[in-house]
């Protein structure tokens, strides 16, 4: 997460880092933080393809986990 976020000290409209930092923090839990990232990820997103991956993996992140029982 803190390359992602150096990244975006040195160009803050950078859509690459800002996925790269929502799924980041999404990995580590931070699902408010991680959200926002991603969504300003797909708001810069260059092309429509690049937006519907990150859409995709962040929705697939925000999922509750199953838990399974013995």
């Amino acid at each position: 997460a803190e390359a992602s976020r150096e990244a975006l000290a040195r160009e803050e409209n950078n859509p690459y880092a800002y996925a790269n930092l929502g799924v980041a923090l999404l990995h580590l839990g931070n699902k408010s933080e991680g959200k926002q990232a991603c969504e300003q990820a797909i708001a810069l997103a260059p092309e429509p393809q690049f937006a519907r991956e990150v859409e995709a993996e962040m929705t697939k992140l925000l999922k509750p986990k199953k838990t399974t029982t013995n």
